[in-house]
């Protein structure tokens, strides 16, 4: 799950981290068959939330890897058992690095 566009992870993620489905936000597409670069969705969380339970309909992705939201019921990490989020710290930037 991914809020880029679709086509432009799902090549890697299924050649390179083996993924069987490739859930992330749909381009526009013209009627002359171009994509625009507009992205089709409006609230991306929702939208990628809803395909995620249509995947897994009875059942909970068993891990969710991602970063933790401020609305953490609005993202599909909600739907999954177990919820890993990124070990990088929030004051990152503040930190300055000692050589």
């Amino acid at each position: 799950v991914t809020r880029m566009p679709r086509v432009m992870v799902e090549r890697f993620a299924k050649d390179h981290l083996r993924a069987d489905e490739v859930i992330g936000t749909e381009l526009i597409v013209n009627g002359f068959g171009f994509v625009t670069g507009l992205m089709r969705e409006t609230n991306i969380n929702q939208s990628n939330l809803n395909r995620v339970a249509n995947l897994f309909v009875d059942q909970k992705p068993c891990l969710g890897l991602g970063r933790p939201a401020l609305m953490a019921s609005k993202t599909f990490l909600s739907l999954c058992e177990e919820q890993i989020h990124e070990p990088v710290h929030w004051n990152h930037l503040d930190q300055q690095l000692e050589v």
